[in-house]
């Protein structure tokens, strides 16, 4: 048995399911990325072109027989994607586990908190790729500027919606299909929530109040996301946004089961991971626990995706 395979003897099947199962409604990363199980832990990837967006037209599609049909004209270039790992380990003693059991599972406490953490990681590293403008190649991003904030309806340039609406027509002209997710960092949510227009709009709704369906209904996008999570950077420093005040759109497919669908990006994880092991340490009487994952992320065309940035002031 190797190195490998003797750490992964302890790999516990009830902690590991619901480290897979495990999910954080703040993390909205892999909304707009999501997530492919991939086999191996690196390989290529299809890096889509405008043409991988397009409905074929009847010539191409209806041939009779195979030999009157052509060949779809699309040409295909690859990357590479390297799931790298990433593990996290915590503990808890023999008295700690005794004390905790007639309250709460200490056990599945401490394997969601070291999957929180890694899914930590991934949120954060998606956020940082997605706003930031060099990600958009294709000239898909635009700044705001002082007359146009969305926390100042005064502006002389104000209009959120048609911001949205200007942002939605740039990725359809690109690859012929609007965006379906949209990704509002917090206290761009906030900001838009309280538009004039919106609320106009909504005013004579049951509800009376926006929410993230009403704001699908009103932007014409169907997957809306509000990017709510948090990090620090030490022990006792303050929290900052994971999502600032920007907005991504993007095209993403719903359910996808192969990287081969037209998309602006994946998230690729080696499958059957998560995984989480367990282990005594029969000197320090710890029960320990590790959860380890491996995965990759790429945008596989930044044409299908538009970055909105610096909403506020």
């Amino acid at each position: 048995m190797s190195r490998l395979e003797s750490l992964r003897a302890g790999v516990d099947p009830v902690l590991t399911e619901i480290s897979q199962g495990y999910s954080n409604p703040a993390f909205v990363g892999t909304k707009i990325l999501p997530i492919v199980k991939v086999a191996k832990k690196s390989g290529k990837y299809i890096k889509f072109g405008r043409d991988n967006f397009f409905v074929p037209d009847d010539s191409i599609i209806r041939g009779i027989r195979a030999g009157t049909q052509t060949r779809y004209p699309v040409d295909i270039s690859t990357g590479t994607f390297n799931c790298l790992r990433y593990s996290i380990k915590d503990g808890a003693d023999d008295a700690e586990l005794e004390e905790a059991q007639e309250i709460f599972d200490l056990e599945q406490d401490i394997v969601r908190g070291i999957q929180e953490t890694i899914k930590l990681k991934l949120e954060y590293q998606i956020a940082t790729v997605l706003q930031d403008t060099s990600t958009y190649t294709h000239s898909n991003h635009r700044t705001l500027t002082a007359t146009e904030k969305w926390d100042d309806p005064s502006g002389a340039d104000y209009d959120p919606i048609g911001d949205i609406q200007e942002a939605k027509s740039a990725v359809r002209n690109l690859i012929g299909r609007y965006p379906n997710s949209c990704i509002l960092g917090i206290s761009a949510y906030e900001s838009l929530v309280k538009s004039p227009e919106i609320l106009d709009r909504i005013k004579y709704s049951q509800a009376g109040v926006v929410t993230t369906e009403i704001l699908a209904a009103v932007l014409d996008i169907p997957n809306i996301y509000v990017g709510m999570g948090v990090y620090t950077s030490g022990t006792g420093e303050s929290f900052s946004d994971i999502w600032g005040d920007n907005v991504v759109l993007a095209y993403a497919p719903e359910n996808p089961r192969s990287v081969r669908v037209p998309a602006f990006g994946y998230t690729f994880e080696v499958a059957g991971y998560p995984v989480t092991t367990r282990w005594y340490d029969e000197d320090t009487t710890t029960n320990w626990f590790r959860n380890e994952d491996y995965y990759d992320f790429k945008v596989t065309f930044d044409g299908a995706g538009f970055l909105i940035k610096d909403v506020n002031s």
